[in-house]
């Protein structure tokens, strides 16, 4: 039908969601990448999709505000390592330098980086 797609990554590199590559045309899906960072960027344009990237340590701009029902004290460690009083599994807060300062189309060829679309 002459139509584009957006879905989230786990279409494709997900064990529980994946679906047939078949049913994805590269030429016809992007996917939005939000999970393990420039290692699924690159394993979606490596693929010939085009990606938005949305990594949740960068640009989940709600995180770090706490837990939606209350802070939870097993968040206390912030995603991927990062450290400080988080209270919610995305966290910590992302400061704008934080977000601006993240290279989306880190470790990708030149190629590559042309399938990167832009973040959000």
């Amino acid at each position: 039908m002459n139509r584009t797609v957006v879905y989230w990554e786990d279409v494709l590199l997900d064990q529980t969601v994946r679906v047939n590559r078949s049913l994805l045309p590269p030429e016809n899906t992007i996917l939005q990448t939000w999970n393990d960072g420039p290692n699924n960027t690159k394993a979606i344009v490596s693929s010939g999709y085009r990606a938005i990237v949305s990594w949740a340590d960068y640009y989940y701009l709600d995180c770090g505000h706490g837990d939606f029902i209350g802070n939870n004290s097993k968040y206390d460690q912030g995603n991927a390592g990062n450290t400080g009083t988080c209270n919610s599994w995305c966290g910590p807060f992302k400061t704008w330098q934080t977000i601006y300062n993240y290279d989306i189309t880190y470790g990708l060829t030149e190629e590559e980086a042309k399938l990167v679309l832009g973040g959000e």
